[in-house]
């Protein structure tokens, strides 16, 4: 099986901040992010080329490779649904609403005023927004102040992330569907009496060793070493090929139809995944006819989901707009991996090449050999990989 090459040295270091992404951790990037769109937007950049005279240019960015934990700290939206669009759990899930379209109808400027609309002072003296109930079509999800100004972040979709939680999706799909509990979705309540959850996790024990020892050869939905699970890039990849697929039926259902709906979600899935992660000119009218049907093909075969996971609704829903946002293009340039991709990096400069007598010095240290590391001078000298057999460049 050929995989994919990450290409983590061109991931060029501007910060490394210590922690889990916080409010106070993600506005030090934030702000770095602005300082630098502002000044180069507003300035562009002037220098003299030899034979040629004074060359300027003009730099136009773009803040992408976040999940969605960090699309919502920078947006305030920690209360949305969605962070592209204003639809709320129940509309995501409505035959009518699916078929007319979600467009993605939220950008900063947006937020930013609709925060000076709803906030107050506390008794501190900070500006907050004071949620009531049933508030949700005033407030849209907006819980704090925006910390972005320079960029409209709502429209960012992960590619990576997209990859991985559909794969969590079609987890928790077939748990659901091999116990037997027939009802998934935001404020389900499981039988205590039924022994919903102890089923739920049986069959979870039961997929994750089949998957493991059968066919798949996958170990899915597991505890990693490094406190994260083994649901990877590469393993997601491998899950929605073709062949994948009669292995994953064969661990969740025995039931004819429910196989059918199943293999057909699964194939499309897969189509639409890979054409998010190329990069190559995609005909969006068709594409978007396609996105559409495959939504309404996951609610009509199995109603008795009360709401899908809000990464399948931005994959279903808003993927084709946000490719003709980027000239019509798949979004393989755009994607997060090689920042996920750093955490083993991270992990063994840190132990290995870094001082450890104080923490400064560790993450300084490190900082330092991801600069280098990513140098293009020093990057135009390592050498190229090659498959002896097809002799293609750039997979392993």
């Amino acid at each position: 099986m050929m995989t994919q090459v990450v290409k983590v040295d061109t991931e060029r270091p501007c910060a490394l901040v210590a922690g889990k992404e916080s409010r106070e951790s993600v506005e030090i990037v934030t702000a770095i992010v602005d300082e630098a769109t502002l000044r180069f937007h507003s300035d562009p950049i002037v220098f003299n080329v030899e034979n040629v005279g004074v060359v300027s240019i003009k730099v136009s960015s773009e803040f992408s490779q976040l999940d969605g934990l960090a699309i919502q700290k920078i947006c305030g939206l920690n209360g949305a649904y969605c962070t592209a669009c204003t639809c709320t759990w129940a509309d995501a899930v409505n035959e009518e609403k699916i078929s007319a379209g979600f467009s993605m109808d939220r950008d900063v400027q947006n937020l930013h005023d609709l925060f000076g609309e709803l906030s107050s002072e506390n008794a501190d003296g900070d500006l907050v927004i004071k949620a009531r109930p049933n508030d949700y079509k005033i407030r849209t999800g907006l819980s704090d102040k925006p910390i972005i100004n320079s960029q409209d972040v709502t429209k960012t979709l992960s590619v990576l992330h997209a990859y991985l939680r559909s794969l969590t999706f079609f987890e928790q799909l077939g748990y659901h569907i091999s116990a037997g509990v027939l009802k998934m979705g935001i404020g389900v309540r499981y039988d205590q009496e039924k022994n919903e959850k102890a089923r739920l996790k049986s069959a979870k024990d039961s997929f994750r060793q089949g998957a493991m020892k059968g066919p798949l050869k996958l170990r899915l939905d597991m505890p990693d070493p490094h406190g994260g699970n083994s649901d990877t890039g590469n393993a997601a990849r491998k899950f929605f090929e073709q062949e994948s697929c009669q292995g994953y039926l064969d661990l969740v259902t025995e039931d004819p139809n429910t196989r059918v709906s199943l293999q057909i979600l699964h194939e499309r899935f897969s189509i639409i995944l890979r054409v998010v992660s190329s990069k190559k000119e995609i005909d969006v009218e068709r594409f978007s006819e396609y996105c559409s049907g495959t939504y309404l093909e996951l609610v009509a075969r199995f109603p008795w989901m009360k709401s899908v996971p809000r990464s399948v609704h931005s994959l279903l829903a808003h993927v084709p707009e946000k490719i003709s946002l980027n000239g019509n293009r798949g979004l393989g340039m755009l994607s997060e991996e090689p920042l996920e991709a750093m955490h083993k990096l991270l992990r063994r400069y840190r132990t290995d090449r870094a001082r450890a007598d104080t923490f400064d010095k560790n993450v300084y240290d490190v900082f330092n050999h991801l600069w280098c590391a990513t140098d293009p001078k020093i990057r135009s000298h390592k050498r190229t990989v090659q498959c002896t057999f097809c002799l293609q460049k750039g997979t392993r």
